[in-house]
C-alpha cells in the first residue's frame, strides 16, 4: 500500500524563502568591509594653492588697477608700455597673465599702460633732438657704445607722459611716491638724472608727488587780541527836593 505525497505547506515555504533572504544579506555584510578598505584615502587641499581668477583692469588708472588685484591676494609683478588707439595715456591696457586666467593666490600680475596712441615719425625725432639738447655733451665712451642712450627729462610731466617717453628710448620704470604740496602724479625727481647716457632697458626711477591731505584744525589767529571796552557806568538822576 503506497503513501500518498502531500505538497509542502505554505508555511514551509515561507520558511524557505527568509533563509535564502538571510544568508544572501549575511553575505553582503561579510563583504562590505573589504569593499569600505579599498576606496582611496582624499588628502586635504593645501590652502596656498587655491585659485584665483585674474581680475579685467583694462582702461583703469595704475592705483585702480593695483587696489583691485590686491582685493583678490594678487599683486603688481611690475609694468610695461604698449601705444593703443582706444585706451587713454597712462591707463591700463590689459594684463599679464591675461583677464580671466586663474592663478595661485599671491601671485604677481604684471600692468601693460598705455603710452598713448602711435607716435609718428616726426614726433620722435623732434623728441630725440630735445633730449640730446638737454642732455648736453657725453663722452667718447659713452657715444662709442651703440647700446647706450640719454635719459630723457621727466621732471615736472606727468605720471603717464613720463612712464610713455621711458618706454619709447627703450628704458623700464620703477615708482615712486612722496607726500609734497605739488599737484597729485607730477614727476619730481627722476634717476638717474636727465642726459645721462646708460644702457639700453635699463631701470629709470620715477618719484612722483602725492599730495598732502588738507588740515582740519582750524587756523590760529595772528595779531594782537582786541583790548576790551571799559564798562560805563550809568550817572544818578537828580534828586528832587521838598520846597
Amino acid at each position: 500500500m503506497s503513501m500518498a505525497t502531500h505538497p509542502p505547506s505554505r508555511r514551509a515555504l515561507w520558511a524557505v524563502v527568509i533563509a535564502v533572504v538571510a544568508l544572501q544579506v549575511s553575505g553582503c555584510l561579510v563583504k562590505a568591509p573589504a569593499h569600505t578598505a579599498s576606496q582611496p584615502t582624499v588628502q586635504a587641499q593645501d590652502p596656498r594653492s587655491v585659485l584665483v581668477e585674474v581680475p579685467d583692469v583694462s582702461d583703469r588708472s595704475l592705483v585702480a588697477a593695483t587696489a583691485a588685484l590686491g582685493r583678490l591676494g594678487l599683486r603688481v609683478a611690475g609694468t610695461t608700455q604698449e601705444s593703443s588707439q582706444e585706451i587713454a595715456e597712462g591707463r591700463v591696457v590689459r594684463t599679464d597673465p591675461a583677464a580671466q586666467e586663474w592663478v595661485e593666490a599671491g601671485s604677481g600680475v604684471t600692468l601693460i599702460v598705455s603710452s598713448g596712441a602711435p607716435r609718428s615719425q616726426d614726433q620722435t625725432s623732434d623728441e630725440d633732438e630735445e633730449a640730446q639738447d638737454q642732455g648736453g655733451q657725453t663722452d667718447s665712451e659713452d657715444q662709442a657704445d651703440p647700446d647706450s642712450r640719454p635719459v630723457p627729462d621727466l621732471i615736472g610731466l606727468p605720471l603717464g607722459r613720463a612712464l610713455a617717453r621711458l618706454a619709447d628710448r627703450g628704458f623700464e620704470s620703477r615708482i615712486r611716491r612722496i607726500e609734497t604740496a605739488q599737484p597729485d602724479g607730477i614727476v619730481i625727481e627722476q634717476a638717474p638724472e636727465s642726459g645721462r647716457s646708460v644702457e639700453a632697458g635699463s631701470t629709470i626711477t620715477v618719484v612722483v608727488s602725492r599730495s598732502r591731505e588738507p588740515s582740519t584744525t582750524s587756523p590760529t589767529p595772528s595779531g594782537p587780541s582786541p583790548t576790551p571796552l571799559p564798562a560805563i557806568s550809568p550817572s544818578p538822576s537828580p534828586s528832587v527836593s521838598p520846597s
